[in-house]
């Protein structure tokens, strides 16, 4: 049986302007995955339409990336980990991680291959859904690089 999908109109809104900011940043375009079937959410397409990696976007609206930081890095599913792995291995592709906190900061993390990564149960609490707590990895938040935002140069 499929899990619920939580995604409301705010949060489809906040993934949109991060991929308009990743796009202009990487000059590239980001096309949305079946995450389900996919295992990750976007795959990112040079001028010429060839895939240059596998995107998955995180938007956090209640943590910033000190909390991150204090967590011991970025919580991501092992079940995801391990699905993105798996295609950056077959294809050559690195996958990467973009996250924006509450405050808009967003920031990347490149995984070209198969890391050794803490791994803990984690997950949130805020929905009462028992399947949100899980095994994830813990990406150390200096793993990440700033998503610099063209409008400020």
């Amino acid at each position: 049986m499929n899990r619920p999908l939580y995604e409301t109109p705010d949060d489809l809104r906040n993934e949109s302007e991060l991929i308009s900011r990743a796009e202009e940043e990487w000059d590239c375009s980001l096309h949305k995955l079946d995450g389900f079937r996919d295992g990750v959410d976007f795959i990112a397409l040079d001028r010429a339409g060839k895939g240059v990696c596998w995107v998955e976007v995180k938007c956090r609206r209640s943590v910033d990336w000190v909390q991150i930081d204090k967590w011991g890095g970025y919580l991501l599913s092992c079940h995801k980990y391990e699905n993105a792995i798996q295609k950056a291995e077959s294809t050559y592709m690195p996958f990467v991680l973009l996250v924006s906190d509450k405050y808009g900061d967003a920031r990347f993390c490149v995984i070209r291959e198969r890391e050794s990564f803490d791994v803990v149960l984690g997950g949130r609490t805020d929905r009462n859904d028992p399947k949100d707590i899980e095994p994830v990895i813990l990406i150390p938040a200096e793993r990440f690089f700033y998503l610099v935002d063209p409008f400020t140069r």
